[in-house]
This record gives structure tokens, C-alpha cells and sequence, in this order.
């Protein structure tokens, strides 16, 4: 498993803050972005996706169907950049290797708030179990109070 950026900082100042993020699309990827040019190396961040790459663009993804662009043209940040920041990226190919007792899951259909709940009820395995929509941030000692 890559943990690069997992130990950026560690032993320089006081602890870090944890912070994890749920989702890696354009909007978490901007929030980083921000974060890491406001509060360098004040959190120790895991940004966790569903996909198995960094976050890219989405909106040319029919562009790059249609041979109009190559990849590189909808690549955001490579996976150096998340290193680089001292944030921990977890992509879906590497969640199954990860200590991280997180589990994201995406619905391919929509399913509806009462439906999308019983899912993952259903695909649950943790004795305590917090739902995080796609754009929520789990504070840092919200899992400490459940």
C-alpha cells in the first residue's frame, strides 16, 4: 500500500489535527487544495475515494471518450501531490489493504435516501457504523463520542 504523506510532519511541533475526507472528486480536491495553502501541515489528512485514481475531470471525461483530449488533459494532481501535502490518499484499489476501518460505498443508481440507508445497513460490518454523505467532513472527534 502507498502511504506517502501518512508521517509529513510527524515529530515537528505539537500534533496534528485528524481530519479525513470522504470523496475525491473536483470539489474534495479543491477543498485540499485550499486547506493545504491556508493551514500548511496544521492536519494530518486521509482523503479517501470510491475510484481507483487521484481526482480528475470529470466534465472532459465525453471529450476523452470522443479521442477530443488524452488523459493527461483531465489529470487534476498527480499522486506526488497528495504526498507532497501530507495527505494520505486511499483510492478504491487500495482501501482493501489499508488499516483505515473506513468503507466508502457508491450506489451506480441512485437509490433514494430510505433505500441508500438499508444498503448500507446491509453491506455494514463495524460495531458502530457513521454515515457520511459524499460532501461531509467527519470532525475530529466525532468517532470518539459515538
Amino acid at each position: 500500500m502507498d502511504t506517502r504523506g501518512h508521517d509529513a510532519g510527524a515529530g515537528n511541533g505539537p500534533p496534528r489535527e485528524r481530519l479525513v475526507v470522504v470523496g475525491n472528486g473536483m470539489a474534495s480536491l479543491r477543498f485540499l487544495e485550499r486547506l493545504t495553502e491556508a493551514a500548511p501541515g496544521r492536519y494530518d489528512i486521509t482523503c479517501i475515494g470510491a475510484e481507483p485514481t487521484a481526482a480528475y475531470n470529470r466534465v472532459l471525461l465525453s471529450s476523452l471518450l470522443g479521442g477530443e483530449v488524452d488523459e493527461a488533459a483531465c489529470a487534476f494532481r498527480g499522486l506526488d501531490w497528495y504526498a507532497d501535502h501530507g495527505i494520505r490518499l486511499i483510492t478504491e484499489r487500495l482501501a482493501a489493504q489499508t488499516a483505515v476501518p473506513v468503507r466508502y460505498l457508491h450506489n451506480e443508481q441512485q437509490l433514494g435516501g430510505q433505500l441508500n440507508l438499508s444498503r448500507c445497513l446491509e453491506k455494514s460490518r463495524g460495531e458502530y457504523i457513521k454515515f457520511l454523505n459524499d460532501d461531509d467532513l467527519l470532525l475530529p472527534n466525532c468517532v470518539e463520542r459515538l
